[in-house]
């Protein structure tokens, strides 16, 4: 009794665990298929912001124009997750007015006592330009796929990612200064005074080169408006890993993500099943039809029967009638289509027909076959025919002695029905 318990509460428990498995067993949603082992491409556009480095002597009278733009090649290895190989191009531009010269330096000795005197001069302005190419790897892992019951059927998602990257740039620094400078020297009576003045205004251009790894990371938001593409916003921040002068050492940006997905030919299920039922209502249609023409070739072919079976009825009518008067002097026995074998109807007629003949008189028998069958065939159906008739007629008496003539003719070209599948007995 206890073992029946325990096997009854174990049975129960198992099928109020294994219920939730089975119902959890659904069919993927049609997005996941389509974003399985994919290629993509994708291009991107926006703004970018750096700052340390260099970057920090640039106080807010700078003016900051950075212009980002991208491609890449990426894989969804699953829904959730896919490998990017990324390539962007940052162009940065900043510019400087001073509100005051800065200076360019002190006094400068040129020989017999004489003295150049630049402190009057100065920077009154600076730009800043660069050009930074980024390549990295990165993996981005979608969080909207850790919700399992999505309702948005894929179109809207969030994916986050980093990875490992190299940075590749120029720079320089061109700065324009005015001013006038004065040379003093001594005059005739051996005192200092001021000889000539000159005013100038020059550029100076200081350039370099750097390159440095980074780590990127990246938040990117896309709404996938077809299979085949989608448009997303993104932002992301690079930490360069050296600290190089003219080189920034964060760079963020934001822009405009267009991404196209190589899905080759899109299988829809919906189409699919639609096509599928499609097929199914001809199939059933073709059914129907072939099941009507089936049906009537059976009904007229039923109805050939009937007719043919009337006519024998007939025949059969007649025959029991000039048997019924006693002075019948010929006999047909109809036998059944491809059939030798008498009824028990077209015996007892055989044998109703031979207890009236006299009891010496001679008769002849001719057996026949209708012209369905081949002229080989119907030969040997007529001879059975008549051997199966002659064989009633020794049962009641009429032996070979009496048999003038027996013969199977096969059958004749006009033989067609259940009229010519016969033996007709003539009395001499």
């Amino acid at each position: 009794m206890v073992r029946k318990t325990i096997t009854g509460v174990l049975a129960a428990l198992t099928l109020m665990l294994g219920a939730p498995l089975f119902a959890q067993e659904q069919e993927e949603p049609e997005y996941k298929e389509q974003r399985t082992n994919k290629v993509g491409l994708y291009l991107r556009g926006g703004t970018a912001w750096a700052t340390g480095g260099s970057f920090a002597e640039w106080s807010q009278a700078c003016t900051p124009v950075q212009i980002l733009g991208g491609a890449g090649l990426s894989w969804n290895i699953r829904p959730w997750v896919r490998l990017g190989l990324n390539y962007d191009y940052t162009y940065s531009s900043r510019n400087r007015y001073y509100n005051e010269l800065q200076p360019e330096g002190p006094a400068v000795e040129a020989g017999e006592g004489m003295v150049v005197n630049n402190s009057q001069g100065g920077v009154f302005y600076r730009r800043y330009n660069a050009g930074m190419h980024g390549v990295d790897l990165s993996g981005d892992f979608n969080l909207m796929e850790l919700f399992k019951n999505r309702s948005d059927k894929g179109w809207f998602n969030i994916y986050v990612g980093t990875g490992f990257g190299w940075m590749l740039g120029t720079g320089n620094v061109w700065s324009m200064s005015t001013g006038h400078s004065s040379i003093s020297g001594p005059s005739s009576d051996g005192t200092f005074g001021n000889i000539s003045t000159e005013s100038w205004v020059k550029g100076l251009n200081q350039e370099c080169k750097f390159n440095s790894p980074y780590v990127p990371a990246r938040l990117s938001v896309e709404f996938n408006v077809l299979p085949q593409m989608a448009i997303g916003i993104e932002g992301g921040y690079k930490f360069l890993c050296k600290n190089m002068d003219l080189a920034p050492r964060n760079l963020f940006s934001a822009g405009i993500t267009l991404r196209f997905t190589l899905t080759g030919k899109i299988r829809c299920r919906a189409c699919e099943q639609k096509d599928a039922r499609f097929q199914e209502l001809v199939a059933d249609y073709d059914k129907v039809q072939e099941e009507c023409t089936k049906a009537k070739s059976e009904k007229d072919a039923s109805l050939k029967d009937l007719i043919d079976e009337n006519e024998s009825l007939k025949a059969r009518i007649e025959a029991l009638e000039q048997a019924n008067s006693g002075s019948a002097k010929s006999h047909i026995v109809y036998f059944n289509l491809d059939s030798s074998t008498l009824s028990d109807v077209e015996r007892e007629r055989l044998i109703a027909y031979g207890v009236q003949l006299s009891s010496d008189g001679m008769i002849s028998i001719v057996g026949e076959a209708s012209n369905e069958g081949g002229s080989e065939y119907n030969q040997k159906l007529s001879d059975e025919r008549v051997s199966s008739v002659i064989n009633i007629l020794n049962q009641i008496g009429i032996g070979k002695e009496r048999i003038s003539s027996a013969k199977g003719i096969g059958s004749s070209a006009n033989g067609e029905g259940p009229a010519f599948r016969r033996v007709s007995i003539t009395a001499e």
